[in-house]
């Protein structure tokens, strides 16, 4: 960024980054076993992130996000920035509400996550989680990505859910 020109604090919103990013980023796989770069996030990038228009805004999304993940308020850092977050879908489970929130870079493309604690052991980990690219035609979240994200987030909110961390 800083060879284009661009100050990535000043674009995004001037907040001090901390040395350790308080949420961790994390896309969501079915197994140990499973690539990455096989995962439906992947997939939607590939599907949707198609032309250098939507790969400059996808960056700067992606870029957005990572520079949130450094602050505990990442709702404050995003709001202040050029990347706007808005709510795209509420689902309740296990007696508590969850947000899918979507990030806009530009008219039609967005990015979808959410951020969830996850508990292993006597420790708790913040972690933000993206779940889908995708090039929006209409004003409001298509089902079909409402359906993915949260059918998505149950299977890791779970309680019963073995979930665990591969890589960094």
């Amino acid at each position: 960024m800083a060879h284009a020109g661009i100050d990535l604090c000043q674009a995004l919103g001037h907040r001090p980054v901390v040395a350790r990013p308080h949420w961790r980023l994390a896309t969501p796989i079915a197994s140990v076993d499973d690539a990455v770069t096989s995962t439906r996030f992947y997939g939607s990038i590939a599907q949707y992130v198609d032309d250098d228009d939507k790969r400059a805004s996808f960056a700067v999304m992606m870029n957005g996000l990572g520079h949130a993940a450094h602050q505990q308020d990442y709702q404050a850092v995003l709001k202040g920035s050029n990347v706007a977050v808005k709510m795209a879908h509420q689902f309740e489970f296990e007696n508590s509400k969850h947000k899918v929130w979507e990030l806009k870079q530009n008219k039609k493309d967005r990015l979808y996550f959410c951020a969830i604690t996850l508990k292993s052991g006597s420790s708790t980990d913040p972690f933000l989680v993206p779940l889908l690219a995708h090039h929006k035609k209409d004003q409001t979240t298509p089902r079909e990505v409402s359906n993915y994200c949260e059918r998505t987030m149950k299977s890791y909110l779970d309680r019963k859910a073995n979930v665990r961390l591969c890589k960094e």
